[in-house]
This record gives structure tokens, C-alpha cells and sequence, in this order.
């Protein structure tokens, strides 16, 4: 009853502000990806204009109206909650000298059908930017179909001069976007995207106290610009770049503004970010969230890194949630593409076992199922040997972030590096 008459209040006061404030409002959707995507978004717009983006992964009837309040939630205080009611009456007076952002860069993450329709009678984006149309957060959709259709509705919801930040290697929403009477601008590594990633390399100094991370060339407006992202792998890092960078050349930034712009982009805490971990190990720490699609990616990030660096490869996998109807072909496919890119597998938690039982039968040998994050810990850490590449992943719920933070060379920079170490997750 409380949540949804603060949610409605919340909604009504977000509204208000909006219009009092005007911001432009950019939109992030998409089945992975949101975070990092809004992280750079906000970073390549911030260096020419007043930028605020949601606060960590604000993105739902909650975390959207706080941002657009510019607050953080304060839990189960009656006291903070009037607090950010003043604060909303005090930005919805028509008074100029309140400092308030130029452009809100909102999360709009969609669990049911209709929560696109609830967000978008908050805010009414002016670009919308789709990652990726998968499968994520299917649980309360009757099919694939039913759960992009929800995710298109910001791309419709577009006014005339709106603008579709699109990935062009997602055939299917490709299809999709040209279908709209909208400007597009699509970003990837397929030939004919508008902004287009090229000559992908990692660094060879990882581990050794050189600068880590992936360099690429991006093309755009018949330029190439070389880029360098510190401390990450794979193509989701890439991805969000290119995001950022299509969304800057839609509000009329050059090249080299862009290129400049892009140096600041750093990747959220627990998305592909390279950790060096005990007994001369590398960790590829992903434990933010998961999913099919963001598992495949991961697996096929891990062959960027240098053959002397991952000697033995282990996947460090846990459930998958909220994947509904398609959570046993989901983590039955994961076990199988697991097989073709690990030398050893730790599965965690019990939908995990359907990981552990399918990588079995592909012919895997070292194969090895826990209960918790914290058995898997225990066993990873009398195992692991010089050389050793850990990729660790797996939903919120199963806590894979605590193998990390055991694992990692340095615990101490564990409130730094990993995700979920606020009070708020001490005793989940």
C-alpha cells in the first residue's frame, strides 16, 4: 500500500518538475547493457553540457521518478521520503536561479508488460537508445514477441524530431527500426552501421602494471578515431561507446570532441572489468547481472585476452533469473557454449544446475556445482594456480561478486572494484 501511493506521488512530482524544468530527456532500453550505455552517455555529454544520469541503476516506477528528482532513495525513512517531497516542491517553483540539468539520462528498464506505458507517462524522451533486443526479464511475458514490443514502445513514443539510437548488428531490430518514421542512427561492427567498431585488440601489459584494456577504431562521418577503454574486454564495453558516441554526433558533436570525450568513459563495477586475483590469476569479473545473451558475450570476450594469461580458463556461472518460460533452454544453452570456451566449469546455485548438467553431457570433465557463492569461494580458492582465467557471472540474486572479492588479489579495494558492497547487501 506505502510503495504504491509513493509511487504514484513520485510520478505526479516528477511530471511537475519536467515541465517546470524542460530538460532533454534521453532514454536507455534494452535486455543488456543500460547501465554501461547511460555511464557513457552521460560522460561524453557531460564535457559540454549539464549532464545528470540515473543514480546506479535507477531505472524503474521508483529509481526513474528519484532521478528525475534528483535523489536517492532513503529506504524505509518517512523522514527522507518528506524530505525529497520539499525538494520536488522546491525545483517545481518557477524560481531560475535553481540549478537543475540540462539533460536527464534515464534508465527505462521493464520487468512487465505495460511498465514502458507507466514510465513513459513520467517522462517523454526525445532519443531513444535500444541496446539489444534478448531475452532478459521474459519471467511475466507470454513471448520474446510480446516482451520487444514493450521495449520498441519508446522508440514510438518518439516526437517527430526524435531520434532512434539503435544496435545494427540486432538483425531483428534493425527490421524494426526502419520500419519507424524516425532519424536513426545505428552504432556495431557490421558494415553500414553509422557508427561502426573496427581492429579490436586487448592490451598485452594485463597484470603486469601496464594500462589494460581494449583499443579499437571507431568509424564515423567517413572518419576513424582510434579509442582505448582501461580495465575492460570484450565487445559490451565497445558497445556503449559507440552508444555514447551516436547520441554526441545527434546533438552535432564532431569527431574530435567525441574522440576526447570518449577517453573519460569508465565501465560500471562488475561489467567485464579486469581484476587481478591471488596466486597470479586473472579475474574477468562480470557479476553484475545475467543473462544468455550477456553470458555469450562474456565467453567469447575471454578469447581476447592473451594466450599466457589464461593458461587454464575456468566459467564461473550462476543462475540466470527471471528468463521465464526459456530458463531451462537458457542455462542449458549456457552449460553447452560454456564447453567450447572453458577448460574447467563452477556452476552456482540451483538453476545453475541445469549449466552444470548440460556441460556434462557436451563431454566437459571438470565440472563443479555449489549451492552458494560462498561454497564455490571456498573451492575455487584452494584451486586455482598461477595462469588460471576466471570468468565469474551470474544474477543479483546468487552473489557471485562474493567469489571475486575472495578471490581477488587485493580484498581491500573490494568497495572500489565490485558491486553490492554498500551496508544495504552486508547481510544478503
Amino acid at each position: 500500500m506505502f510503495r504504491r501511493l509513493l509511487q504514484k506521488i513520485l510520478a505526479s512530482l516528477a511530471r511537475q518538475v519536467i515541465l517546470v524544468r524542460q530538460p532533454e530527456i534521453i532514454g536507455v532500453t534494452g535486455s543488456v547493457g543500460k547501465t554501461s550505455t547511460k555511464e557513457a552517455i552521460t560522460k561524453i555529454l557531460e564535457n559540454k553540457f549539464q549532464v545528470r544520469g540515473a543514480y546506479k541503476n535507477y531505472n524503474n516506477e521508483i529509481g526513474l521518478p528519484l532521478t528525475v528528482l534528483g535523489c536517492v532513495s532513503p529506504g524505509k525513512s518517512l523522514l527522507g521520503w518528506f524530505k525529497i517531497f520539499k525538494q520536488a516542491l522546491v525545483l517545481m517553483s518557477k524560481d531560475k536561479t535553481i540549478d537543475y540539468p540540462e539533460f536527464l539520462v534515464l534508465e527505462m528498464g521493464i520487468d512487465r508488460p505495460k511498465d514502458m506505458d507507466y514510465l513513459l507517462s513520467i517522462v517523454r524522451p526525445t532519443r531513444a537508445v535500444i541496446t539489444k533486443l534478448g531475452q532478459a526479464h521474459l519471467e511475466f511475458f507470454n513471448s520474446l514477441d510480446q516482451l520487444h514490443n514493450e521495449k520498441i514502445k519508446l522508440a514510438r513514443a518518439l516526437p517527430e524530431t526524435g531520434w532512434i539510437i539503435y544496435n545494427y548488428d540486432d538483425e531483428n531490430l534493425r527490421q524494426i527500426v526502419k520500419s519507424l518514421p524516425r532519424q536513426a542512427l545505428g552504432f556495431g561492427f557490421t558494415e553500414g552501421a553509422d557508427i561502426m567498431a573496427e581492429n579490436i585488440s586487448t592490451s598485452r601489459g594485463l597484470g603486469s602494471g601496464v594500462e589494460v584494456g581494449v583499443s579499437f577504431k571507431m568509424r564515423l562521418e567517413g572518419s576513424t578515431i582510434p579509442v582505448f577503454l582501461p580495465g575492460v574486454i570484450g565487445r559490451p564495453p565497445i558497445y556503449s561507446a559507440l552508444a555514447a558516441a551516436a547520441i554526441a554526433l545527434s546533438y552535432g558533436l564532431n569527431g574530435l570532441e567525441i574522440s576526447d570525450s570518449l577517453k573519460n568513459i569508465k565501465q560500471p563495477a562488475g561489467r567485464l572489468q579486469l581484476i587481478n586475483g591471488k596466486n597470479d590469476t586473472l579475474i574477468v569479473d562480470d557479476t553484475y547481472n545475467s543473462s544468455p545473451d550477456s553470458v555469450y558475450a562474456g565467453l567469447a570476450a575471454l578469447l581476447e585476452v592473451p594466450l599466457e594469461l589464461r593458461q587454464r580458463v575456468w566459467a564461473v556461472l550462476g543462475d540466470m533469473r527471471e528468463l521465464g518460460a526459456l530458463s531451462q533452454k537458457g542455462h542449458e544453452e549456457v552449460g553447452s557454449a560454456a564447453v567450447k570456451q572453458a577448460d574447467c566449469l563452477v556452476t552456482v546455485g540451483q538453476d545453475a544446475q541445469m549449466i552444470f548438467t548440460a556441460a556434462q553431457k557436451a563431454g566437459l570433465k571438470e565440472v563443479y556445482h555449489f549451492n552458494t557463492s560462498i561454497e564455490a569461494a571456498d573451492f575455487l580458492e584452494k584451486e586455482i594456480k598461477a595462469g588460471d582465467l576466471l570468468f565469474v557471472k551470474g544474477s543479483q540474486a546468487v552473489r557471485m561478486e562474493k567469489i571475486v572479492k575472495r578471490l581477488m588479489k587485493d580484498p581491500a579495494r573490494a568497495s572500489e572494484l565490485l558491486v553490492r558492497q554498500g551496508e544495504e547487501w552486508k547481510d544478503k
